[in-house]
């Protein structure tokens, strides 16, 4: 008897998040890079990824391309932050 579980199906299971696949690398970074880049997205890799579409002309895929860096604020040398 012929079951319809399993297999592929169209449609079925999670969209892909890019429209190009993606390549996992290693890399080693100081601690402060790894901050810097996770305040430009939710993880380290999309933080990079939005941080290099801000830097670029073009956008990358289809997602919004932007740079949310901070704000540098005027203090003079040795000022402690507020």
């Amino acid at each position: 008897m012929k079951t319809n579980h399993g297999g592929a199906r169209e449609g079925a299971g999670k969209p892909a998040l890019y429209n190009k696949p993606m390549k996992r690398i290693n890399v080693m970074l100081d601690p402060e890079t790894i901050t810097f880049y996770k305040t430009q997205g939710n993880n380290l890799s999309e933080g990079i990824r939005n941080y290099w579409r801000g830097l670029t002309k073009r956008r990358a895929d289809s997602l919004k391309a932007g740079r949310n860096l901070p704000a540098k604020s005027k203090q003079s040398k040795g000022e402690k932050p507020a």
